[in-house]
């Protein structure tokens, strides 16, 4: 029985791409961000308004005040409600995201996540997981340089722990180049980073990585796929021949049936470490960004109420409005425009 010893090690959660495209993305970042930011933010808040502005003007013309029937002033109010609400969360969804766009604050925020979430459970406890990930995308690693006065080892490890260090970039353009990637979608991003876990495994290096997707669970699996594609093959000992199993050795073949079990074993976990990596970065950036767009709803309807000067109580009517509605509707205008962003494409 043969078996082959190239396994694939990794499959990582979304189609595989190449782990280099992160400089073409952030060239296309470059020539495409103010497209971006006028497209997701200046056009729907100039909509939003304009809408606003005729609505006013109609509701207030003399020729449709004369033709208007009557309505009961809880209907007026609902309706300035919802108008507001939708006013606000539009406006919201537009500075989100242009704020996204222009400092690219998902590229920071993932950076960083990872970045933790990595040293978090790496077996040291520190950033070598992550700087062996950069280098594997083809990106310059920062390196990790002691604060002052905190340059001590830690007596466990012998490893600075990641709360005394910080980051040295070699300079702005690579750090500017390692957010610009990291500013991709997370589903656009664990692909990448399986890709080079893939590789890692396959080669049987960049253990720190491996380490950290793979969880303390596989701790030792790791430790025991090193100490194999490290060490040098068994050989039978002198005088003994090894029994023939069609062709190959009985002890050859065990130890490739155990090897291709390990691999197996350790593209599990890496795969479902990859998972929780996706569903744990994406869901919070997702909380983050709807949360900051149902507050400002709120703060813009705060603002309005004083520049109208609405009495106390409709005031705090229209801010819980634009609060608990403002959010509805700048999710619902981000995804309009995620739809047709996907139609142009």
């Amino acid at each position: 029985m043969c078996h082959d010893r190239n396994v694939t090690a990794v499959s990582s959660p979304g189609a595989s791409g190449d782990s280099h495209s992160s400089t073409g993305g952030g060239r296309r970042f470059e020539e495409h961000q103010w497209v971006r930011v006028i497209w997701a933010g200046a056009f729907p808040l100039a909509l939003a308004l304009a809408i606003a502005v005729y609505a006013i003007l109609t509701y207030r013309s003399p020729a449709f005040i004369a033709r208007r029937p009557p309505v009961t002033a809880f209907v007026q109010l609902t309706a300035a409600l919802l108008a507001v609400a939708a006013l606000t969360g539009t406006a919201s969804m537009a500075i989100v995201q242009v704020a996204k766009n222009l400092f690219n604050l998902r590229g920071l925020y993932q950076e960083r996540q990872i970045r933790q979430w990595l040293a978090d459970r790496g077996s040291d406890h520190d950033y070598r997981s992550f700087s062996q990930l950069l280098e594997g995308l083809g990106l310059k690693a920062a390196s990790q340089v002691p604060n002052k006065g905190e340059a001590q080892p830690t007596p466990d490890t012998g490893t600075t722990s990641p709360q005394t260090t910080k980051w040295r970039w070699p300079s702005d353009a690579d750090r500017a180049e390692v957010r610009r990637f990291f500013g991709l979608p997370i589903e656009q991003l664990t692909p990448q980073i399986g890709a080079v876990a893939e590789l890692a495994s396959a080669e049987g290096n960049r253990l720190a990585l491996l380490k950290s997707l793979a969880g303390k669970s596989g701790w030792p699996k790791i430790d025991q796929f090193a100490a194999r594609t490290s060490g040098p093959s068994p050989t039978p000992a002198a005088g003994q021949p090894a029994a023939q199993t069609g062709g190959q050795p009985v002890a050859q073949t065990g130890q490739e049936d155990e090897e291709v079990e390990l691999r197996l074993e350790l593209a599990h976990l890496i795969r479902g470490g990859l998972d929780q990596l996706q569903v744990s970065i994406g869901e919070r950036w997702r909380h983050y960004a709807r949360a900051t767009a149902a507050w400002l709803s709120g703060a813009l309807a705060l603002i309005m109420s004083y520049v109208v000067h609405l009495s106390p109580g409709v005031r705090t009517v229209s801010v819980l409005s634009a609060l608990i509605l403002g959010g509805f509707f700048s999710w619902l205008a981000r995804d309009l425009v995620a739809v047709v962003e996907r139609i142009r494409r």
